[in-house]
């Protein structure tokens, strides 16, 4: 019924074109992130009306008159007005965002090299699949345990003193340590590390 001019940039639409379109209009070729259909009954104005409860930080993938794919990210809030119950939506646009990811997650499943997102706290938080290629443990189980726990105890001190470094700003590069692989063996690996102190990660 309303929107300001952000929603007709956004949505490639004129205000003739977006006045009387509903949101779960069959022209938006609406679709989740792994890329299946987004079905009309579980789009963020509707559950917010049906359940009287806002909607958050929903992504939906739509489809432009251009035929242009972009990706937005939904709010909805439900409110009581005079005469009915009615919703309000903001969205932004996230493709930029969203077709990044996408990269960085091709890049993990089809790079020989070990690749990770590790955190302040010693923990992994993503691996690429060559870690289990080569050294046999699943995402799963180097995710449950600090990635100390893998290195070889004679290596451990000195691998202290190396994430100290990352910690403190410092990048680490051709690091060699022995990893432990889920055969009980070692390999030597040489590591390159860097940290990025805002975000509080190790990307390796």
């Amino acid at each position: 019924q309303r929107f300001n001019l952000s929603a007709l940039k956004i949505l490639g639409l004129s205000e003739d074109e977006l006045l009387g379109r509903t949101s779960i209009d069959v022209r938006w070729k609406s679709t989740k992130e792994d890329g299946s259909p987004y079905p009309g009954d579980e789009h963020p104005a509707i559950v917010a009306l049906r359940t009287n409860t806002p909607v958050r930080n929903n992504v939906m993938g739509i489809t432009l008159p251009s035929g242009e794919k972009r990706w937005i990210k939904i709010n909805a809030i439900p409110y009581e007005s005079i005469d009915q119950r009615k919703v309000v939506c903001t969205f932004s646009d996230i493709t930029k965002i969203t077709e990044s990811n996408r990269d960085i997650n091709y890049i993990f499943k089809n790079t020989f090299d070990l690749i990770f997102i590790a955190g302040f706290d010693g923990m992994f938080k993503k691996i690429s699949p060559s870690f289990e290629k080569l050294l046999g443990w699943s995402e799963a189980e180097l995710l449950c345990k600090p990635f100390m726990d893998f290195i070889h105890p004679d290596d451990a001190q000195v691998s202290k003193k190396e994430v100290e470094k990352l910690l403190a700003g410092k990048n680490t590069i051709n690091f060699e340590i022995r990893f432990l692989t889920k055969s009980g063996d070692y390999l030597l690996i040489s590591w390159i590390c860097e940290p990025n102190q805002s975000s509080g990660f190790l990307y390796g």
